[in-house]
């Protein structure tokens, strides 16, 4: 087994602090929720779903980072970008999620097409982390005989779990 390399990179070292207090924050959340106080718990749910974001997004880019490292390649600039991308539209769908059931206790909340772009924005972003957190041999449709993916080669489970070990 190999040593753990610390993260390089400006990007990579912001996202594993955000990672670390983030993780931080929501141990301290979900301790004071549970025996001191409680929070409200609408901002319970989305500021642990942001803060999970944020750890999710982390994690990946420092697998990224290593999975990169070992083949000797360098991590493109479009990585970090998209990384931003992610954390923004998952704030955007969590802000969303907040604002509905605020509403909802309140008064009766009717839904309009305008309230199916920040889901629709949330769902992509779960679907991208699941895919790099896990790999294509996750979704169902890596298994079919006649998908290709991973750069036309066809997926396998044991393909996804290399990065773990």
């Amino acid at each position: 087994m190999t040593e753990p390399t610390p993260p390089s990179g400006v990007t990579a070292k912001a996202l594993s602090a955000a990672s670390i207090l983030s993780c931080a924050l929501l141990g301290v959340i979900a301790l004071y929720s549970s025996g001191l106080g409680l929070l409200d718990p609408k901002l319970h749910r989305a500021g642990g779903f942001a803060l999970a974001l944020i750890a999710g997004v982390a994690v990946s880019a420092a697998m990224r980072q290593r999975l990169a490292e070992e083949a000797g390649r360098t991590v493109n600039l479009l990585h970090p970008l998209s990384d931003t991308v992610l954390i923004l539209a998952g704030l955007w769908s969590i802000w969303s999620f907040h604002f509905v059931q605020t509403e909802m206790e309140t008064a009766l909340y009717d839904v309009t097409n305008s309230d199916a772009w920040p889901a629709l924005a949330g769902l992509a972003v779960f679907l991208e982390l699941t895919r790099r957190l896990w790999g294509w041999g996750f979704f169902p449709w890596a298994h079919w005989p006649w998908s290709t993916c991973c750069s036309g080669r066809t997926c396998r489970a044991s393909w996804s779990i290399r990065a773990f070990r």
